[in-house]
């Protein structure tokens, strides 16, 4: 698989799925997403940024994290 490549500046758009795989750590993809997500956390500290998520996308996360806790 290929790498990720960003932006230097402007919003970066991700889907529910995206969110899903970085928070049940689904390979490949959450290796691949994993910089992005230092990226938004440096910029959140280094200026303020904040990130934002859909409700689609929270609830889909969410949903992972709780059906991940039933199943282990």
């Amino acid at each position: 698989m290929g790498s990720l490549t960003l932006p230097s500046n402007g919003p970066v758009y991700l889907d529910a799925s995206g969110f899903i795989y970085s928070v049940e750590r689904i390979q490949p993809y959450s290796d691949l997403l994993e910089p992005m997500w230092r990226q938004a956390l440096d910029a959140a500290a280094t200026y303020g940024w904040d990130a934002e998520i859909s409700e689609v996308g929270a609830l889909g996360a969410l949903l992972a994290l709780n059906l991940g806790e039933e199943s282990g």
